[in-house]
């Protein structure tokens, strides 16, 4: 806060031209005016506490709300299942999948 010394000069020029009821005056209202600032700026801080606080309800709510889908076992790691892995291989490799497993059992 300002000096009202500094404030009167700034205001009226000159420290002198004012008398001492005008002075309490003004001294009351530049003290108004920092306890209103005060006031504005910790209402702005309450005010961005409580929008995040709602933030992390909201966030924290959907946290336990949340539930998995359940694995499944048949996929794979990349999600691929067990049949659909044996079409990919019988369209690769046409031939081994002709083959019964006796025969493979002799190629080794």
């Amino acid at each position: 806060m300002k000096s009202f010394e500094l404030f009167c000069i700034e205001t009226f020029g000159t420290l002198q031209s004012i008398d001492n009821n005008a002075k309490t005056k003004i001294a009351t209202l530049a003290m108004n005016r920092e306890k209103l600032r005060n006031r504005i700026d910790k209402n702005e801080e309450l005010c961005y506490f409580m929008h995040s606080l709602e933030k992390f309800a909201s966030v924290a709510q959907e946290i336990c709300n949340f539930r998995e889908k359940p694995w499944n076992r048949k996929n794979g790691l990349y999600g691929i299942n067990r049949s659909e892995m044996n079409r990919e291989v019988q369209k690769t490799y046409p031939r081994c999948s002709e083959l019964h497993s006796s025969q493979i059992s002799q190629i080794k």
